[in-house]
This record gives structure tokens, sequence and C-alpha cells, in this order.
């Protein structure tokens, strides 16, 4: 039988001792479901019983468990006035602050989310720009085709949450009313919000100008709180719009488009479908966009068929309501 020496035992008595103190605060003051500090105190007292275990043999020592410590207390500590450097983002503070900016983080759990054109993502000492989606034109667009509308012109966005526009228009001077099956919680005394469904809404009010930008596309699909159906219902809805535009009123509109329409989590438009989008209304114009890489996108005189079918591309109209 071993016997454990007295040096050892003192050795092993005093580690204990040191651990129970760091450990104390630690598991009295915070919840170890937070991220990342559950692991790091199981890697401590990991630590701690292997030094018990193999002290001599392995030289740990307690500046080494202390060193632990410290990264514990940058994880549950962090002073956001106090000076960093970018050598301080570890994998979990990075894992952290992507989630805090996804469609699923803290944000959009409030309802404060609104879909950025350009995305940062954050990794272990470093920054970058991850993605620039179709925003990054949709939006420059719909406003040089509403500069034509003076001041007090009654616009309706269709599918106005998740985006800023109707919170712009409306600070411009202009009536806005946003609708949108989610809640808006933007809130300005030009802005009307309605939560509910374009195709649904029983509405008299006459618009000078209607914007859907990238909706559409989702209109009777299974997203945004919605119930999927086999019915077209993006003509009903593109038909409602119709009707509440003024003789002449403007419809600017950005959707997906592809020679291929198939195997998308939404319609994606070939020419035909386009055209059959715009009845009843006199298309102006029609840009094409074409996704390059994952941060740019390039306009093309290519019709839809010729477009590449790998790439994604968005199509951005402008159109009056016909008189027919």
């Amino acid at each position: 039988m071993q016997v454990e020496s007295a040096p050892a035992r003192s050795l092993n008595s005093g580690l204990r001792s040191v651990a129970r103190t760091i450990l104390w605060p630690v598991r009295r003051f915070f919840d170890p479901r937070f991220v990342g500090i559950h692991d790091a105190i199981q890697d401590l007292k990991r630590d701690i019983d292997a030094t018990n275990e193999a002290a001599v043999l392995t030289g740990r020592t307690l500046d080494n468990l202390m060193e632990h410590v410290e990264v514990i207390g940058r994880r549950v500590a962090f002073d956001p006035e106090a000076p960093h450097s970018l050598a301080e983002l570890d994998q979990t503070l990075a894992r952290i602050l992507n989630y805090g900016v996804s469609h699923e983080g803290f944000a959009a759990q409030a309802n404060v989310w609104f879909n950025p054109p350009i995305l940062v993502g954050y990794d272990i000492r470093d920054v970058s720009i991850r993605w620039v989606n179709e925003r990054i034109v949709e939006v420059p667009y719909a406003f040089r085709a509403l500069s034509r509308l003076p001041a007090g012109s009654a616009i309706l966005d269709v599918g106005a949450s998740e985006s800023t526009v109707c919170l712009s228009l409306a600070t411009l001077g202009y009536e806005v009313t946003a609708i949108d099956p989610r809640p808006n919680p933007l809130a300005h005394d030009r802005l009307r919000v309605v939560v509910g469904r374009i195709e649904d809404w029983a509405s008299h009010t006459a618009f000078d100008a209607v914007l859907c930008l990238s909706t559409i596309e989702h209109v009777g699909f299974a997203e945004y709180g919605q119930e999927h159906t086999g019915r077209r219902i993006d003509l009903e809805a593109m038909a409602r719009m119709r009707d509440v535009t003024k003789a002449g009123g403007l419809l600017v509109l950005t959707t997906s488009v592809g020679p291929t329409p198939s195997g998308q989590p939404h319609r994606v438009y070939d020419q035909e479908a386009l055209d059959e989008l715009f009845r009843g209304w006199e298309v102006e114009d029609v840009t094409l966009v074409q996704r390059r890489d994952a941060t740019s996108w390039a306009t093309t005189d290519e019709t839809i068929a010729d477009l590449d079918p790998s790439a994604e591309m968005v199509a951005m109209v402008t159109a009056t309501k016909s008189s027919g």
C-alpha cells in the first residue's frame, strides 16, 4: 500500500483550500449555464484534480491555475468601458457576437432585428465582412424610384418588418403605411403599422405608391408565420396591391429570379412568371442584378434565361398602374 507523504498531503490540502476559495464566488454568483463559464469551470476542476493526483510529476503550480481563473474572469466580468484589443477576441466571445447579430439572436427574439445589407462576422482575433445581401442594391433602387413623389405622398410598404425603409420614408415626409404578418417595432408620427397579410387586408385607402422589397416570393410559403398553401397567393397579393394603388400610381418591387424556379424554399420567377406577376401594370424599368461572390453584386444586361442559374439573382422593377 502506497502511503502519501506529509509534504504531499500538505500540498494537496493547500491546493484544495485554494480551489474552494477560487470556485466559491464563481459558483455563488454566476449561473453555470452562461455560455463558456461551465466549460471553463470544468477545465479548472480537471486541472485541480490532475494537480492533486500527480503534482510532482506534472509540475503544475498555483500560477498555472490562476491563469485559468483569469480566463474565467475575462469572460464574466467584461468591462466595455475598459480598453480592449482584438487579441482578446477568442472563440467563445466570437460565437456570442455572431449569435447576437444573427436573425435568431437576442435582438431578433426581442423583435428589434433589422436585416442588415452587410453582415460582419467574428472569429478568433479577427473581424471581417462575411456577407452582403440584396438589400445593398434594392434599397437605393427603391429610393431612386420613389424620389419622383412629392413629400406628403401616401406610400404602402408591403413586407416591412426587419426593414428600416418605412421609417426612412416617414422621416423624409411621406405618409407611410407598413404592413406585415409580423409586428413592426418602428414608430413615427407619419408611420402607420398594420399587422396582417396584404391579400387579406380590407382597406379603402388609395396610395400614391406601393413598395414591395424581397417579399412577394415568400407570400404563401411557410415562412414568417404564414401557413403554407398551394394557392398562388402571390398573384392574389399583387391584385390587392393594385386595388389600393391610385390610377397612375407607382409600384416598386424586387424579387428573386432565375431560369430554374424549382428547389428553393421560396419562389424564383423566370421571365414568364415575372410577366404574369405584373399583369395590370405598365412596366417602366427592369434592372437585373446577380451575386458575384459573398460580398458583391453587379447589374447585368443579360436576360433572365441567360443568367447563371447557380448564382443568386434579383429583379428590381418599377411600374405604374395601368388604366385597364
